[in-house]
């Protein structure tokens, strides 16, 4: 019985140690630590089949390595703790390592196709290049041309070299962008200068922060690149760590973004690779929880996230710090934990080898046999939101219109379904623009008929019955007047001010409408090219985007007035200011209804509309402020600039006492759980 205690104890630990294991699993892992993700319709992420399964482990002493490249078979690592270079044969197993008396801390690597090494080392602050024996054959220190700049940081970390040989190198800190030389070491310029994205967010949060607080959190510096590839065409891709607007860029010969189809972007990115056919791939520091592993198609559109961080984890598909990834001929992934000292290798399941399929015949324009993939793509998962959209391009290129436009409006891609809609509105209009001119007439000459019969008249006798009873109504009256206001403003505010012929309770009703409308026809009326998603809203924010600022206004505003001896009471600048927006109440609903009939092309009328909307309400509001008070023009402009200052005020009043309420709730809770222990 004892051997067999034995065998059992060795078979725990065999498998405990399982994942420090070199092995060549034949079967797929079906048990995966992790979810996939790809893109809703939404735009937010949704669960899919899974897309890739870890098949293979590569541990071999590795020590905090740093990048990892892959040319034909040969897997390069960048051993950068053990100061070498590993290299590893896909098909034969057998392997080598590269070391060097100058070789001392390798962060980047690449390979060219002629098999020279470049790699970017830490420690010495050099670009070494060795042959495909492991000799040094060049060396490239700091460029010292007077261009590069006295005090431009030199720290190479990462290295690529196109196909002219100009090499492209990351450097530590190198806020001027990548460092491009020529083959033979001499400076060319900075490459791809990364942007600083200005908002007012963070020109407040410079405000109130001290210079230290600025530099860390609200630097106007621009960030450094974090890593770099290059594909077979000379492309240049970047990713940028803690940078949340482009964090992922493809750049062209000037070193601009040209990636639009960005949905989804991690703040988090380490490495980026490309494939053969242009897909990009990415590995993060896993502050996103649905995957660290990104895989997008060439035009930055994200197909697959998977993967997860979890420190001292030893199952496949978990990392205690990614800091490489590379993709071999096969289509498989092969991702460089550092933290975790392995390399951990993902194969294609059968649902993304369709998925990229897909995508490649569509992206070498065969559109007719990407279909049927993308047609089985969403049979086995609806929400696959980009399967819809290029499956509405093949419908939109067979000129199916109506097909067209039903696919891009599953995917929420609103300019494939701007331009299927010019399409079926040209051909619905063509089709009956005979039988609306019909109409047209026969409703004209119908009418001219019922005018000239008695029952004409009797109609127009009960019109103006039911015209005079109407008019009797308070509310009516109201409604008039508000009416009048677009045609007679210092009339209506003459009558709002002294004979008080609008009530504080139809404003206030008024008031609930003005919300109602902007939130029913921003979400539900406007053409689907316009609106807000639904799945988006939600309705405590809307009803407090709408309301509140109208009320802080009129408050804010009072009290100013006060101030200035102005004559308004404050339930003249309440009623005021909601009148005031009597434009929005007539033409916001029909404006927005139109824009059920239009596409991109003509939004410059939508648009024009609203731009006149609100135009002409502030203009009223402004009338209505400057006659309820009886201010001159300069008194007018300091009373409106000095509102929007007590707004501010009254803002940041009520975020100071909800935080110290939240830290007096807290406080008063601790205290409790103490006198409870």
């Amino acid at each position: 019985m004892r051997w067999i205690k034995r065998l059992i104890a060795l078979t725990l630990i065999i498998s405990m140690l399982g994942f420090n294991i070199e092995s060549h699993a034949e079967t797929p892992i079906t048990n995966v630590p992790y979810q996939t993700y790809t893109i809703g319709f939404d735009g937010n992420y949704v669960r899919t089949a899974n897309a890739y399964e870890g098949t293979f482990v590569l541990n071999k002493g590795f020590s905090n390595p740093q990048d990892i490249f892959i040319l034909d078979d040969e897997v390069y690592v960048a051993d950068t703790g053990n100061s070498r270079i590993y290299i590893y044969h896909i098909e034969t197993t057998n392997e080598r390592e590269i070391t060097h008396e100058l070789l001392k801390e390798p962060t980047g690597i690449f390979v060219t196709a002629d098999k020279h090494l470049y790699v970017a080392d830490a420690t010495s602050n050099m670009i070494l290049v060795f042959d495909e024996d492991g000799v040094l054959i060049n060396q490239f220190g700091r460029p010292t041309e007077p261009l590069f700049g006295e005090n431009s940081i030199y720290e190479p970390r990462k290295v690529v070299v196109d196909l002219r040989g100009n090499i492209y190198v990351v450097s530590e800190s190198g806020i001027n962008g990548i460092i491009q030389l020529d083959e033979t070491g001499s400076f060319l310029g900075f490459f791809g200068v990364n942007q600083v994205n200005i908002t007012i967010e963070l020109l407040i949060r410079r405000a109130l922060m001290s210079a230290e607080q600025k530099e860390q959190f609200a630097s106007l510096t621009p960030k450094s690149t974090t890593n770099i590839s290059i594909d077979h065409q000379g492309i240049v891709y970047t990713v940028i760590k803690n940078e949340y607007v482009t964090p992922l860029k493809k750049l062209n010969i000037e070193g601009n973004n040209i990636l639009e189809g960005i949905n989804i972007v991690d703040p988090q990115y380490e490495d980026i690779t490309v494939d053969a056919y242009g897909n990009i791939y990415t590995v993060s520091q896993g502050i996103d929880t649905r995957g660290i592993i990104g895989v997008h198609d060439s035009f930055g559109n994200l197909l697959f996230k998977f993967g997860r961080q979890e420190i001292n984890s030893m199952r496949v598909g978990e990392f205690a710090g990614a800091t490489g990834i590379a993709v071999d001929k096969y289509g498989d992934i092969w991702a460089l934990d550092g933290n975790g000292n392995n390399v951990q290798v993902f194969s294609k399941t059968e649902f993304a080898s369709s998925v990229l399929m897909g995508i490649e015949l569509y992206r070498v324009g065969r559109y007719d046999e990407s279909a049927v993939y993308f047609q089985e793509i969403i049979r086995q998962n609806s929400l696959f939101a980009l399967a819809h959209s290029r499956l509405g391009k093949f419908y939109e290129r067979n000129e199916d219109f109506e097909l067209a436009l039903s696919s891009y409006r599953v995917a929420n891609n609103k300019q494939g379904y701007s331009d299927a809609y010019w399409e079926v509105r040209d051909q619905w209009i063509s089709t009956n623009i005979l039988w609306i001119g019909i109409t047209i007439g026969v409703l004209f000459v119908s009418h001219k008929i019922f005018t000239k019969t008695k029952a004409y008249d009797s109609y127009v006798g009960y019109k103006e019955g039911v015209y005079r009873k109407l008019n009797q109504k308070k509310w009516i009256q109201e409604i008039k007047l508000m009416l009048n206001l677009i045609k007679h403003p210092v009339d209506t505010v003459y009558d709002i001010k002294f004979k008080q012929k609008i009530r504080v309770r139809t404003a206030a009703v008024m008031y609930v409408i003005f919300i109602a409308i902007n939130i029913l026809s921003n979400y539900y009326i406007r053409g689907f090219l316009f609106r807000n998603n639904v799945e988006d809203m939600v309705l405590y924010y809307e009803i407090l985007k709408w309301s509140v600022p109208l009320l802080l206004f009129s408050v804010g505003n009072y009290l100013v007035s006060t101030l200035q001896n102005g004559e308004a009471f404050y339930r003249d600048i309440f009623i005021g200011t909601i009148v005031a927006f009597v434009p929005v109440f007539l033409f916001k609903i029909p404006a927005d209804v139109l824009s059920n009939f239009l596409t991109y092309n003509e939004a410059f009328i939508y648009n024009f509309a609203y731009i006149i909307m609100v135009t002409w309400s502030v203009l009223l509001l402004l009338i209505i402020l400057k006659d309820l008070n009886n201010f001159k023009l300069s008194e007018l402009i300091i009373n409106i600039l000095l509102t929007f200052f007590i707004m501010i005020i009254m803002i940041i009043l009520y975020l100071i006492i909800s935080i110290l309420s939240t830290q007096l709730y807290e406080f008063v809770i601790n205290i409790i759980k103490e006198l409870m222990n």
